[in-house]
């Protein structure tokens, strides 16, 4: 399957190192690229994790999460990895990496929406087993509804800055379509209908960018 190749390997990604080996010190010299291989590394360094991000996160949807959400996981992120790959690739060629300001910022994105999501999913379940039967609406969760939403956002964000691109950002935006028009209202009707508590949560907190939306 798409996904399970996506984590063995397979990737346009995995040859990035031996990628720089082919772009020759005149290409390097004439796009004024010499500085900027930091992006191929970060980048590289994101695909991994978020190889181990998306198999950690589809065996915990697979547990309990709506099957539609899991497919559409399964084929959704691979093939931004992909595009994201094939974009940097052409980039690489063409002495269009982003500075190392850019890479360094686009990465740090990338951390912290990744350590949200951790972060968020590792309070949580641990609240939940101390508290069975509640909802939990702490840590994370007290400024924003969905945080593993926002940091899947900051996540992409992050890694699209690496490619050097700005049109990937059509993922990002289509993420937001995705999230607010079908995973998040699934997810408020099931926990109106199993939370009477959720009400008053609902209307209190942001669902998925914290104070503003």
């Amino acid at each position: 399957t798409l996904a399970s190749k996506f984590l063995i390997g397979g990737s346009t990604v995995d040859d990035l190192l031996a990628l720089q080996k082919t772009l020759s010190p005149a290409e390097f010299t004439q796009a004024a690229q010499l500085d900027r291989k930091l992006a191929l590394h970060l980048f590289t360094a994101c695909n991994w994790l978020f190889r181990i991000k998306f198999g950690y996160s589809l065996a915990i949807m697979m547990r309990g999460m709506d099957k539609n959400e899991v497919i559409m996981s399964s084929i959704v992120h691979p093939t931004i990895d992909l595009v994201f790959s094939a974009q940097l690739r052409r980039n690489a060629h063409a002495g269009l990496l982003p500075s190392d300001t850019v890479a360094y910022v686009g990465f740090g994105i990338f951390a912290v929406g990744s350590l949200i999501g951790f972060l968020y999913e590792f309070q949580r379940r641990s609240w939940i087993k101390r508290h069975p039967g509640k909802l939990y609406t702490q840590g994370f969760g007290r400024i924003v509804r969905n945080p593993h939403y926002f940091s899947d956002l900051m996540f992409f964000l992050g890694w699209l800055m690496l490619t050097g691109s700005w049109w990937p950002l059509l993922f990002v935006l289509l993420q937001v379509y995705t999230f607010t028009t079908q995973y998040i209202p699934a997810l408020d009707r099931y926990l109106n209908e199993n939370f009477p508590e959720f009400r008053k949560y609902q209307e209190t907190t942001a669902k998925l960018i914290p104070f503003v939306f």
